[in-house]
Protein backbone atom coordinates (compact mmCIF):
# COMPACT_ATOMS: atom_id res chain seq x y z
CA UNK A 1 0.00 0.00 0.00
CA UNK A 2 1.30 3.59 -0.50
CA UNK A 3 -0.95 6.61 0.58
CA UNK A 4 -3.62 6.72 3.41
CA UNK A 5 -6.22 4.43 3.90
CA UNK A 6 -8.74 3.47 6.84
CA UNK A 7 -9.22 0.12 7.59
CA UNK A 8 -11.85 -1.76 9.84
CA UNK A 9 -11.16 -5.13 9.99
CA UNK A 10 -13.25 -8.63 11.60
CA UNK A 11 -10.70 -10.97 12.88
CA UNK A 12 -10.36 -14.10 10.95
CA UNK A 13 -7.31 -16.10 12.34
CA UNK A 14 -7.20 -18.51 9.22
CA UNK A 15 -6.81 -15.70 6.96
CA UNK A 16 -5.35 -12.83 8.66
CA UNK A 17 -5.32 -9.82 7.16
CA UNK A 18 -1.80 -7.42 6.75
CA UNK A 19 -1.28 -4.43 4.70
CA UNK A 20 2.14 -3.95 3.54
CA UNK A 21 3.85 -1.10 2.74
CA UNK A 22 7.88 -0.23 1.83
CA UNK A 23 8.88 -0.49 5.35
CA UNK A 24 6.12 -1.88 7.36
CA UNK A 25 3.62 -4.60 7.96
CA UNK A 26 0.47 -4.11 9.83
CA UNK A 27 -1.63 -7.44 11.02
CA UNK A 28 -4.95 -6.71 12.47
CA UNK A 29 -6.48 -8.50 14.78
CA UNK A 30 -9.67 -7.31 14.72
CA UNK A 31 -9.68 -3.70 14.66
CA UNK A 32 -10.07 -0.12 13.21
CA UNK A 33 -6.62 1.48 11.88
CA UNK A 34 -5.25 4.56 9.90
CA UNK A 35 -1.87 4.22 8.33
CA UNK A 36 -0.07 6.99 6.27
CA UNK A 37 2.59 5.64 3.80
CA UNK A 38 3.55 8.41 1.09
CA UNK A 39 6.49 7.00 -0.90
CA UNK A 40 7.69 10.88 -1.10
CA UNK A 41 7.39 11.05 2.92
CA UNK A 42 10.38 10.42 5.49
CA UNK A 43 7.76 9.27 7.83
CA UNK A 44 4.96 6.57 7.85
CA UNK A 45 2.99 6.42 10.28
CA UNK A 46 -0.47 3.76 12.01
CA UNK A 47 -2.63 5.36 14.18
CA UNK A 48 -5.07 2.45 15.76
CA UNK A 49 -8.89 3.38 16.54
CA UNK A 50 -9.64 0.56 18.27
CA UNK A 51 -8.69 -3.29 18.42
CA UNK A 52 -5.73 -4.62 18.46
CA UNK A 53 -2.51 -4.71 15.85
CA UNK A 54 1.14 -6.11 15.44
CA UNK A 55 3.22 -4.01 13.39
CA UNK A 56 6.55 -4.77 12.34
CA UNK A 57 9.20 -2.96 10.69
CA UNK A 58 11.30 -3.37 7.61
CA UNK A 59 15.25 -3.58 8.71
CA UNK A 60 14.02 -3.67 12.27
CA UNK A 61 15.32 -7.31 13.23
CA UNK A 62 12.69 -9.69 14.93
CA UNK A 63 11.11 -7.24 16.75
CA UNK A 64 7.18 -6.01 16.34
CA UNK A 65 5.28 -3.64 18.39
CA UNK A 66 1.57 -4.75 19.85
CA UNK A 67 -0.96 -0.78 19.22
CA UNK A 68 -4.21 -0.90 21.64
CA UNK A 69 -6.47 2.20 21.06
CA UNK A 70 -5.24 5.66 20.84
CA UNK A 71 -1.34 4.33 20.05
CA UNK A 72 0.46 5.80 17.04
CA UNK A 73 3.68 4.22 16.05
CA UNK A 74 5.85 6.66 13.60
CA UNK A 75 8.54 5.31 11.55
CA UNK A 76 10.93 7.98 10.27
CA UNK A 77 12.36 6.07 7.40
CA UNK A 78 15.85 8.15 6.93
CA UNK A 79 17.33 7.83 10.64
CA UNK A 80 15.20 4.17 11.49
CA UNK A 81 13.98 6.03 14.57
CA UNK A 82 10.65 4.75 15.75
CA UNK A 83 8.56 6.41 18.40
CA UNK A 84 5.29 5.01 19.98
CA UNK A 85 3.03 7.57 21.50
CA UNK A 86 -0.47 7.93 22.89
CA UNK A 87 -3.02 10.03 20.64
CA UNK A 88 -6.53 10.90 20.01
CA UNK A 89 -6.75 8.53 17.73
CA UNK A 90 -10.27 9.81 16.41
CA UNK A 91 -8.49 13.28 15.03
CA UNK A 92 -7.03 10.90 12.37
CA UNK A 93 -10.02 10.02 10.68
CA UNK A 94 -11.42 13.00 10.35
CA UNK A 95 -10.41 13.26 6.48
CA UNK A 96 -13.20 10.69 6.16
CA UNK A 97 -15.78 13.20 7.17
CA UNK A 98 -14.05 16.02 5.21
CA UNK A 99 -11.81 17.64 7.98
CA UNK A 100 -8.10 17.28 8.51
CA UNK A 101 -6.91 17.43 12.06
CA UNK A 102 -3.42 18.12 13.91
CA UNK A 103 -3.05 18.15 17.67
CA UNK A 104 0.79 19.17 18.39
CA UNK A 105 2.13 18.16 15.49
CA UNK A 106 5.43 18.94 13.50
CA UNK A 107 5.39 20.59 10.33
CA UNK A 108 6.98 18.15 8.83
CA UNK A 109 4.17 15.76 9.51
CA UNK A 110 1.42 18.30 8.85
CA UNK A 111 2.91 19.79 5.16
CA UNK A 112 2.49 16.32 3.57
CA UNK A 113 -0.94 15.95 4.80
CA UNK A 114 -2.28 19.41 3.36
CA UNK A 115 -0.04 18.53 -0.27
CA UNK A 116 -2.30 15.83 -0.45
CA UNK A 117 -5.37 17.77 1.13
CA UNK A 118 -4.58 20.70 -1.56
CA UNK A 119 -2.96 19.10 -4.51
CA UNK A 120 -0.53 21.60 -4.38
CA UNK A 121 3.63 21.77 -3.11
CA UNK A 122 4.86 23.20 -0.22
CA UNK A 123 8.39 23.34 -0.14
CA UNK A 124 10.23 23.79 2.91
CA UNK A 125 14.00 22.96 4.52
CA UNK A 126 14.00 20.31 7.20
CA UNK A 127 14.97 21.55 10.12
CA UNK A 128 12.06 24.20 9.88
CA UNK A 129 10.18 21.58 9.61
CA UNK A 130 11.28 20.06 12.97
CA UNK A 131 11.20 23.41 14.64
CA UNK A 132 7.58 23.94 15.16
CA UNK A 133 4.11 22.08 15.86
CA UNK A 134 0.86 23.02 15.57
CA UNK A 135 -2.75 21.99 16.40
CA UNK A 136 -5.57 23.07 14.16
CA UNK A 137 -8.54 21.80 12.26
CA UNK A 138 -9.14 22.66 8.16
CA UNK A 139 -12.64 22.10 7.03
CA UNK A 140 -12.87 24.26 3.68
CA UNK A 141 -10.55 26.85 4.05
CA UNK A 142 -8.23 27.51 1.32
CA UNK A 143 -4.86 26.65 1.59
CA UNK A 144 -3.23 30.49 1.52
CA UNK A 145 -5.39 30.72 4.62
CA UNK A 146 -4.18 28.66 6.68
CA UNK A 147 -0.83 29.02 5.86
CA UNK A 148 -1.61 32.99 6.80
CA UNK A 149 -2.89 31.74 10.27
CA UNK A 150 0.36 29.41 11.01
CA UNK A 151 2.31 32.50 10.23
CA UNK A 152 0.19 34.66 12.91
CA UNK A 153 1.36 32.01 15.71
CA UNK A 154 5.02 31.55 14.90
CA UNK A 155 7.78 32.98 12.94
CA UNK A 156 6.86 30.68 9.62
CA UNK A 157 6.33 32.81 6.38
CA UNK A 158 4.99 31.44 3.15
CA UNK A 159 5.53 32.58 -0.37
CA UNK A 160 3.18 31.29 -3.44
CA UNK A 161 4.82 30.68 -6.46
CA UNK A 162 3.26 31.81 -10.02
CA UNK A 163 1.95 28.24 -10.22
CA UNK A 164 0.53 28.21 -7.43
CA UNK A 165 2.67 25.83 -5.14
CA UNK A 166 4.35 27.57 -1.51
CA UNK A 167 7.36 27.84 0.10
CA UNK A 168 7.42 28.47 3.89
CA UNK A 169 10.59 30.32 5.57
CA UNK A 170 11.64 31.45 8.88
CA UNK A 171 11.02 35.00 8.71
CA UNK A 172 14.36 37.23 10.00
Amino acid sequence: MEGQAFFDVIPDKEKPFIVHTSQMDVEALGTAFEIFAYAGDDFMETILLDGKIKVTLAGVKDTSFMLVPDNKITYNKSDGKIKLSQVNAGNYTFWRKGILSFENEKLSMIVPRLEQWYGRSIFMNKELGEAYKYTFKVRDEPLERILYIMGESSPVRYKKSEEGDFTLFLNN
